[in-house]
């Protein structure tokens, strides 16, 4: 079991361009949400987290599962703020990324309030 110096989760995801450009576009999507929604994410996602630990799976695998379901709450999050005002092109981006169920036990932090 090697010793994680610091959280990376995008290392498993993609490299180079692709993974700062997520990662920007993503930081951009969660600084135009409110806290409160802000808050429900990172309870969700710490949630789901603890899950996988008790699950034990390996740290990778917790990276990488943690980072897509963040990424999910964050866009889920950002196109129920834009509403009806999304373009075309948003929706389509939408359609074609990963489906957007939630692992049980976090749906309720989503959905609720």
């Amino acid at each position: 079991n090697k010793p994680s110096t610091s959280f990376k989760p995008l290392t498993a995801m993609a490299s180079g361009n692709d993974a700062m450009q997520q990662q920007q576009a993503t930081n951009n999507m969660l600084n135009s949400l409110s806290q409160q929604k802000r808050n429900q994410i990172e309870q969700a996602v710490n949630t789901y987290r603890e899950t996988l630990i008790a699950n034990n799976q390996p740290q990778d695998v917790i990276q990488t599962y943690v980072w897509n379901y963040y990424t999910q709450c964050v866009e889920k999050l950002y196109q129920e703020q834009k509403g009806d005002t999304a373009s075309g092109q948003d929706m389509a981006s939408q359609q074609s990324s990963q489906p957007k169920e939630r692992p049980s036990g976090s749906q309720s932090l989503l959905s609720g309030s």
